[in-house]
C-alpha cells in the first residue's frame, strides 16, 4: 500500500491510502539484496487522536515561571513554589521546561545555608518524581524590586563553590544553566554593586559560571553584547560557527535569553543601538542571528500591565485593547524562528498563568494561521498540519517552538537472522525552529512480545538536526536520515519482532524513563517498554 500526497490549499489535504497508525508499507527487493521493509509516514493531523494538543517532549517548547528552594526566611518569595507547579495542568500544551528560579537574596554577604542547600535538592527530587519529562531552566538571583542590598562578585563567586555539588547531582534534570547571579531578577543590570559595569567582574562571574558546567550543558546571557564583552575581558573572543557548535570553547557554551522579547522596537532594552534596534542592521541583534542556531535561545513578553493600553479590558476594540504594534502573531512567528528559539514563557502575557489581564499570549490564541500564510513566509510546518481544521498562532509557536521531529520514510530488514547483520534508516525532517541543544545519542530498538529488547546504536546525535542549513535564504528543509547496520545477537528468539526509534536522554538516572524520551511528529504507536520510551515504525521476523 503505498501514500500519495497533493496539497490543495491551508485548509485541505488529500485524501491517502494509509495504515491505521498513519502510515504505509511495501516490501523491496533490490538486485543481490535482502528483503526491506519500506513505511512512508504522513506527520500528524489535528483530527487525529490527541492531533490538536502538543507533544510532551523534553528541553523545548513553552515553559513555567516557578520558584525552587524556597524556605522560611526567603526575603524574595517569587515563583509558584513546589507543591503549586501546574506542570500536568498544562500538559496539552506539552510543557516539561519550569524557569526555576531560586533567589539568594538574605545571603548576600554570608555562606548559603544548609538548610537552603537542602530545599534545592528536595524540589530537584521532587521536580523528578513528577512523571512528564520535566527540567529547569535554571536562574540564580540576588536582586528584587525592593531589595536594597546585593552581593559583591566574590561573593557570588562563593555561593557558586557552595552550589556546586548539589548541581552536580542534579544535571539530568537541568536543561540549562543561565548567567543570573547579578541586578534585578538575574538579568545583569541596575545592580547594588554595578557588577556589570564592571568588565573585570563580569569576566569573573562568567568564567565562574562556566566553570559550573559539565561538558554536556549551556550557559545562557541576557545579551549578546554581555557575552562579547565578557569573552573579550577573558581573551576568548570568537564567533560559533558551524564548526566550532557544542565544542568547549566559552563562546559555544553561552546562548541568549532575551525578557524583553517584542515589548518594543529595542525589546525593552534587548537591542538598545540606534537606529536598527531589534532588526538586523542592529550588529548585537544579526551577531544573534548568525549564532542562534547553535545555542539555546529563550524569551519572554513583557507583563500584561506594562503592554495593555486599557486596564479594564475595553472589548470594542481589537484584542481587547491590546497594543500588538510589536508583538502580534506574525511577527513573533518570524521572530521566533530567526532566532531559532528553544523555549518561551507561557506566563508572561497569559492571563490564565499571569494575572486575569488579556495578554498577547491570548491574542495569539484567537488569531488564526493559514498553511498559504507560513508557506508564503518559508514557516516550517508539516503538509499534514492543517488537515481537517484551522489551527490558532498559538498553537504553531506551541508546536514549533524547539525542535519538532517528523518521520518521512523507514527501510528496514524485512527478515533478521540471529547473529547476522541486520540493516534499518529512518528519514527525518525536523519541522521546528531550532535543533535539540543538548546530546542525545538516537537508536533503533527490536522488542519481542516477551519484552527482549535489543539496542542497536546508530551514532546519530541530536544537535545535527538542524531544521535547515543556517544561513539558507530559502530555508529549504533538510532531511536527515538515522541508519544502522548491526550484527545481532547470537541467541535471538524467533517471532515477530517491534521495531522502533529510540531518543533517550543519555543521563543516568533518566536514561530508562520514558517521559524523558523523545516523540515523533508522526501518529505512530508509543511504546514503553522497561523505561524505553520508543516510536513503534514496523516489524521484523526473526527467523
Amino acid at each position: 500500500m503505498t501514500a500519495t500526497w497533493t496539497t490543495l490549499s491551508g485548509l485541505a489535504c488529500a485524501l491517502a491510502l494509509t495504515g491505521c497508525l498513519g502510515h504505509s508499507f511495501t516490501a523491496a527487493r533490490e538486485s543481490g539484496l535482502p528483503e526491506k521493509t519500506v513505511v512512508t509516514f504522513r506527520g500528524i493531523r489535528p483530527t487525529d487522536p490527541d492531533g490538536s494538543r502538543a507533544l510532551s517532549n523534553p528541553e523545548r517548547g513553552l515553559r513555567l515561571e516557578i520558584g525552587t528552594g524556597h524556605i522560611a526566611t526567603d526575603r524574595v518569595k517569587y515563583g509558584a513554589a513546589a507543591d503549586q507547579w501546574p506542570f500536568k495542568k498544562f500538559a496539552s500544551d506539552g510543557v516539561t521546561v519550569g524557569q526555576a528560579y531560586c533567589y539568594l537574596t538574605q545571603f548576600y554577604n554570608t555562606p548559603v545555608s544548609p538548610e537552603k542547600l537542602a530545599a534545592l535538592q528536595r524540589d530537584f527530587d521532587h521536580l523528578r518524581n513528577l512523571g512528564n519529562g520535566s527540567k529547569f531552566l535554571l536562574r540564580f538571583a540576588y536582586e528584587f524590586d525592593g531589595v536594597t542590598n546585593g552581593p559583591t562578585a566574590e561573593q557570588i563567586c562563593g555561593h557558586m563553590k557552595q552550589l556546586k555539588p548539589v548541581l552536580d547531582r542534579n544535571w539530568d534534570v537541568i536543561y540549562a544553566l543561565q548567567t543570573g547571579w547579578v541586578g534585578l531578577w538575574g538579568e545583569f543590570h541596575t545592580s547594588v554593586q554595578k557588577t556589570e559595569k564592571d568588565p573585570a567582574k563580569t569576566a569573573l562571574i562568567v568564567q565562574g559560571t562556566l566553570d559550573l558546567l559539565p561538558p554536556d550543558r549551556f550557559t545562557m546571557m541576557r545579551r549578546m553584547a554581555y557575552k562579547s564583552t565578557a569573552l573579550k575581558q577573558l581573551g576568548r573572543m570568537e564567533e560559533v560557527t558551524a564548526t566550532t557548535a557544542f565544542s568547549q570553547s566559552p563562546a559555544a557554551k553561552i546562548g541568549f535569553f532575551n525578557d524583553g522579547t517584542l515589548a518594543n522596537g529595542s525589546d525593552g532594552g534587548t537591542f538598545p543601538t540606534p537606529p536598527y534596534f531589534s532588526a538586523i542592521g542592529n550588529p548585537e541583534f544579526a551577531y544573534l542571528v548568525r549564532e542562534a542556531p547553535f545555542i539555546p535561545v529563550d524569551g519572554e513578553l513583557f507583563w500584561s500591565s506594562q503592554v495593555t493600553k486599557d486596564s479594564a479590558l475595553n472589548a470594542k476594540l481589537p484584542f481587547h485593547g491590546l497594543d500588538l504594534t510589536h508583538s502580534s502573531a506574525a511577527k513573533a512567528i518570524e521572530r521566533l524562528r530567526l532566532h531559532h528559539y528553544t523555549t518561551f514563557s507561557y506566563v508572561h502575557g497569559f492571563s490564565g498563568l499571569e494575572k486575569p489581564i488579556y495578554g498577547v499570549i491570548d491574542s495569539w490564541k484567537e488569531a488564526l494561521v493559514t498553511a498559504d500564510e507560513l508557506r508564503a513566509g518559508k514557516f516550517p510546518f508539516s503538509p499534514d498540519y492543517f488537515c481537517g481544521a484551522p489551527r490558532t498562532a498559538f498553537e504553531y509557536i506551541r508546536d514549533h517552538l524547539g525542535y519538532r521531529l517528523e518521520a518521512q520514510r523507514a527501510a528496514f530488514s524485512s527478515k533478521a537472522s540471529p547473529g547476522k547483520i541486520f540493516e534499518a534508516e529512518v528519514d527525518i525532517i525536523n519541522r521546528g525552529f531550532a535543533t535539540m541543544i543538548n546530546p542525545r545519542a538516537f537508536f533503533f530498538v527490536l522488542v519481542n512480545p516477551g519484552g527482549v529488547l535489543v539496542e542497536i546504536p546508530t551514532g546519530f546525535d541530536g544537535r545535527s538536526l538542524q531544521p535547515y542549513r543556517p544561513g539558507d535564504p530559502g530555508y529549504t528543509p533538510l532531511t536527515h536520515t538515522v541508519k544502522a547496520a548491526y550484527r545481532l545477537p547470537s541467541d535471538m528468539p524467533p517471532g515477530e519482532w517491534a521495531l522502533a526509534l529510540w531518543m533517550p536522554d543519555p543521563r543516568s538516572p533518566i536514561r530508562l524513563r520514558g517521559d524523558y524520551a523523545v516523540r515523533l511528529a508522526n501518529p505512530v504507536e508509543w511504546l514503553d517498554v522497561a523505561g524505553h520510551g520508543m516510536n513503534r515504525i514496523g516489524t521484523v521476523t526473526v527467523r
